[in-house]
Order: structure tokens, then C-alpha cells, then sequence
């Protein structure tokens, strides 16, 4: 199994980044334009890719506001149905808020887990953007 793992620190409180991966306000300024989302476990986010060609599913695992938000995926995309991806906010000594990221679960090395390291990497300094600067332009339309 392979797993893609972020780290990146943001000047915002845990309460601000927790809405930002967690509410469909949040997820839509970073990420993508289309998605489907409440902050409620046992729910499902839905993603859409493409003009709505594409589309993830992520199961809400857990909610641990301002700490942790995990979700598991489920699509037509076999390398990334059944994986897992969690989001760690914490504080550090100085103060500075911390986001680790990792998507976990990967069936194999393949050229498209490089890909998707690469992405996720982009999409958490869109992340970052939007918190800091309020930048409302996900990476996807």
C-alpha cells in the first residue's frame, strides 16, 4: 500500500481551516466548483470533475472540529475507491496552524498516485490561499 502525505502551515485558526475541508462553502472555493457537502458524520460528499463526467464520493468517516476530518472514497476510479483521506489540523508551540494531509490506501506505486501527490500538493496551497487572502478560485471548475 502507498500513501500521499502533505504538511503545510496556514495563518488561520483550526475553526476556519476545519470549515474550509468540511462545509460546501469551504470545499468549493479550493477545490472544485461542484461539490455536494454537509459537515455531518455519516454523510457523503460528493466531488464533481469534468462538467459532472467524473464524480467522488467521500463517505464522512469523522468529525472532530478544528482537530481531524476523515473520509473514505468510493468511485468508479479503482485506485481510489476504498482509500482514505484525513486531514490533521494542530497548533504549533509558536502558534502557527498546521494542516497534515494524507490519502491513504493506495492499491499500488502507479503513474496516476504520482499524479495525484502532485495535485494534492497544488491543492493545499489553494487551500492556504483561500484562508489567508480569501481567494475564492478552486484548482478545478
Amino acid at each position: 500500500m502507498a500513501d500521499i502525505i502533505h504538511s503545510i502551515s496556514i495563518t488561520a485558526s483550526p475553526e476556519a481551516i476545519f470549515d474550509a475541508i468540511t462545509t460546501q462553502k469551504g470545499l468549493s472555493s479550493w477545490w472544485t466548483e461542484h461539490v455536494k457537502a454537509e459537515p455531518t458524520e455519516g454523510s457523503t460528499a460528493t466531488f464533481g470533475f469534468n462538467d459532472g463526467e467524473i464524480e467522488f464520493h467521500m463517505h464522512v468517516d469523522e468529525l472532530a472540529p478544528g482537530t481531524r476530518v476523515r473520509w473514505t472514497c468510493s468511485t468508479d476510479f479503482p485506485d481510489w475507491n476504498g482509500t482514505t483521506l484525513r486531514f490533521d489540523i494542530s497548533v504549533r508551540d509558536d502558534g502557527v496552524a498546521m494542516l497534515g494531509f494524507r490519502h491513504m490506501g493506495w492499491e499500488s506505486g502507479s503513474e496516476h498516485l504520482a499524479r495525484c501527490n502532485t495535485d494534492w500538493g497544488r491543492l493545499m496551497y489553494y487551500l492556504k490561499d483561500y484562508l489567508e487572502t480569501g481567494s475564492d478560485t478552486p484548482m478545478m471548475r
